[in-house]
């Protein structure tokens, strides 16, 4: 398992062009090639994650499972990726907190096994 914080920022149309001058000019670097991903998000039955997701509940969790089916192998590793908003600053700019657990061979076990972690 691990655990990464995200600051997420909102930048507007007309301020994407002075930020992708600023990534240029502190040397930002593309870290990953264009791949595809799936993801699989889950919810209960009255769609809770969705409904906090949509109205800026917070604190809100996120559960999904997500996977790059370009680089699967035989043995795909799979992401379960439990996140929750924990904090607004304004509406442009949150944070995150992600439980990331690998799982080889998805079972409803190893899901489950990860959920009461």
């Amino acid at each position: 398992m691990s655990f990464r914080i995200e600051n997420k920022y909102m930048i507007s149309n007309e301020k994407s062009f002075e930020f992708y001058n600023f990534l240029n000019d502190n040397s930002a670097s593309i870290l990953f090639p264009k791949r595809q991903v799936v993801s699989i998000y889950f919810d209960n039955h009255e769609f809770t994650s969705y409904h906090n997701s949509i109205e800026g509940v917070v604190p809100r969790k996120k559960i999904r499972l997500r996977c790059y089916p370009e680089v699967a192998e035989l043995n795909q590793i799979y992401n379960l990726e439990i996140g929750r908003v924990i904090s607004i600053w304004s509406a442009y700019l949150y944070r995150i907190i992600k439980e990331i657990y690998e799982i080889q061979t998805i079972t409803w076990q190893s899901i489950n096994w990860s959920f009461r972690q």
